[in-house]
């Protein structure tokens, strides 16, 4: 081989090699990129995640204090209603009936 052969050999392969590694950097800064967006997108669920935590834990900090100022007597019963009164009779006409009594 001539040296000008060996030099367009030697040159070719080193074209693709460059290109080859033109490839691997185009697709390490795709990677690169996907990696940014990807942490963007989790540092966003971590934030949503933490504000829904706080907010959770704040409703049940507000039930608790509610519930211990509350009063620790049982609620008070109603009040009984009257019944209503119906006459009882007697089958002997000479007693009383029973509201009579009263």
């Amino acid at each position: 081989m001539t040296d000008s052969a060996e030099e367009d050999v030697f040159c070719s392969a080193l074209r693709a090699q460059g290109s080859l590694l033109q490839d691997h950097e185009q697709q390490l800064s795709s990677l690169v990129v996907g990696m940014q967006q990807f942490q963007a997108r989790q540092d966003a669920f971590k934030t949503s995640l933490s504000d829904q935590f706080q907010d959770l834990s704040n409703q049940t900090q507000q039930m608790l204090l509610s519930l211990r100022t509350s009063p620790s007597d049982p609620p008070a019963q109603p009040a009984p209603q009257p019944r209503e009164v119906h006459p009882v009779f007697h089958p002997d006409p000479r007693l009383p009936s029973i509201e009579m009594m009263r």
